[in-house]
C-alpha cells in the first residue's frame, strides 16, 4: 500500500474522530468510543424499499434506530450479516492541551498524540516500533502538494457547495451511558439519514470540541473545517453520545461508551524510547516520488 493512503487514514482520524469525540479543554481523563458498521442487506425491512431517499425508507430506518446498537448487531447476525459487521474500540486520553487516541489500524496497534499548544502530532506504530512525527502546518503543506498530483485525492472545495445537513428536535429524551440525551433526526453532511442523541450535561467536555475545531481551522484554511454539523453542536453546546447513520450500504454507529474523569500520567503523552522517528513530510515526499515513477 502506498503511504499516501495511510496518511489519508491518519488525517481522517485526526479530523473526524477528534471532531466528534475529543471535546474537553479542562477535562482530564479518558473516553472509550465504539464504532460499528453493519451491512444494510442484513435488514430485510430496508431491502424491500428501492428508493433510499423516500419517506418509506426513512420510516423503516427510524424503526431500526429505536433499537440499541447491540440489538441491531443481533438482528444482523440472525439475518446472515455477521461476517460483514465491523466493530472497533478507540480510547481517547485527554490532559490539558494534550490528546492521545489508541486504536488499531489495519491490524497494527497505534497511538496518535496531539499537542494543541505546539500543534504537533506523533503517530506511534507499536508493532513496528516507529513514530511518525509532524505538525499540522506540515500536514497542510503536504496535502496541498499531494492533491494536485494524485487523482484519487482530488477533493472539491465543499465549503462552496450547499450543505445537505439538517436536524430537527424529535421531542424525545432518554439516558444513554449515564447522560440524559435529546434526540435530533435529519440529514448529515454526507446526505445520509441520521439520528443524533446529544447531551449538554458535560460542558467541560463540550469546551474541548470548540477548542479542537478552532485549532484545526487555524492550522488549515479558515472556514473549510467547520461544516454545518460542527456548527450545530456549537450552537447546541452539546456532544453526541450516540450517532446512528444509515446509507444504502450500511448502518454506521458511533457511541461514547464510557467517559471517566481521572488523573493521567504525563508519560502517557510522551514518545516511547527506542522507537525510530520518521518525519511525515519527508515520507510524503518520498512516496510522491514513488507515485510519479510508477505513473
Amino acid at each position: 500500500m502506498l503511504y499516501h493512503k495511510k496518511m489519508i487514514s491518519f488525517i481522517i482520524i485526526a479530523v473526524f474522530l477528534f471532531g466528534s469525540l475529543a471535546r474537553a479543554a479542562g477535562f482530564e481523563g479518558k473516553i472509550v468510543n465504539r464504532d460499528i458498521s453493519i451491512p444494510a442487506y442484513a435488514f430485510p425491512s430496508l431491502g424491500e424499499i428501492e428508493n433510499t431517499d423516500s419517506d418509506a425508507y426513512r420510516s423503516a430506518v427510524q424503526e431500526l434506530f429505536k433499537k440499541s446498537p447491540d440489538e441491531l448487531k443481533q438482528m444482523a447476525q440472525a439475518n446472515g450479516g455477521g461476517d460483514d459487521i465491523q466493530e472497533s474500540i478507540s480510547t481517547i486520553y485527554i490532559k490539558g492541551s494534550k490528546f492521545r487516541i489508541d486504536s488499531e489500524e489495519e491490524g497494527e496497534k497505534q497511538s496518535i498524540i496531539y499537542d494543541l499548544n505546539t500543534k504537533s502530532m506523533n503517530i506511534i506504530q507499536w508493532d513496528s516500533r516507529v513514530v511518525i512525527t509532524s505538525s499540522l502546518d506540515e500536514l497542510k503543506q503536504g496535502l496541498n502538494e499531494m492533491i494536485p498530483e494524485i487523482p484519487e485525492m482530488e477533493n472539491p472545495d465543499v465549503s462552496e457547495e450547499k450543505s445537505q445537513f439538517f436536524m430537527k428536535a424529535a421531542g424525545k429524551t432518554r439516558k444513554i451511558n449515564g447522560y440524559s440525551c435529546d434526540l435530533y433526526t435529519g440529514i448529515n453532511d454526507e446526505g445520509n439519514y441520521t439520528n443524533l442523541w446529544i447531551t449538554s450535561e458535560n460542558q467541560v467536555l463540550f469546551d474541548a470540541f470548540r477548542n479542537m475545531i478552532t485549532v484545526m481551522q487555524e492550522s488549515f484554511e479558515k472556514g473549510k473545517m467547520l461544516g454545518e454539523e460542527e456548527k450545530f453542536f456549537i450552537e447546541k453546546k452539546a456532544v453526541d453520545i450516540l450517532n446512528m447513520t444509515a446509507s444504502s450500504f450500511d448502518i454506521d454507529i458511533q457511541e461514547m461508551k464510557d467517559i471517566q474523569a481521572q488523573s493521567l500520567s504525563d508519560d502517557l503523552f510522551k514518545i516511547p524510547a527506542g522507537f525510530q522517528k520518521i518525519n511525515a513530510a519527508e515520507m510524503m515526499q518520498q512516496q510522491m516520488e514513488m507515485y510519479k515513477n510508477q505513473h
